[in-house]
């Protein structure tokens, strides 16, 4: 993900992302940003997330739970972006 400000990177890893409250801050040039979904890529990707939840629910156990996490996760962090305070998200 790249600061809606100045567009430099920034990891979802770093210790400005993981912080608890809803605004960021950038730890290159030091503005305040937010983290918010693109609903138009959340809506396309939500049709293969779901068929492949739906399958690995199906074939049951506790090993297909854990599936369903990994496939949740690599379904919404695509979906996320940076945006300026009160800024509208993409889409």
């Amino acid at each position: 993900m790249k600061c809606p400000h100045c567009s430099e990177p920034v990891s979802l890893f770093s210790k400005e992302m993981n912080k608890a409250g809803k605004l960021k801050t950038c730890p290159k040039c030091g503005k305040s940003m937010q983290v918010s979904l693109n609903p138009k890529l959340l809506a396309i990707l939500s049709i293969p997330a779901i068929v492949v939840i739906a399958l690995l629910l199906l074939n049951g156990g506790l090993l297909a739970y854990a599936a369903v996490g990994v496939v949740a996760v690599a379904w919404l962090v695509p979906c996320m972006r940076l945006t300026a305070p009160n800024a509208k998200a993409p889409g």
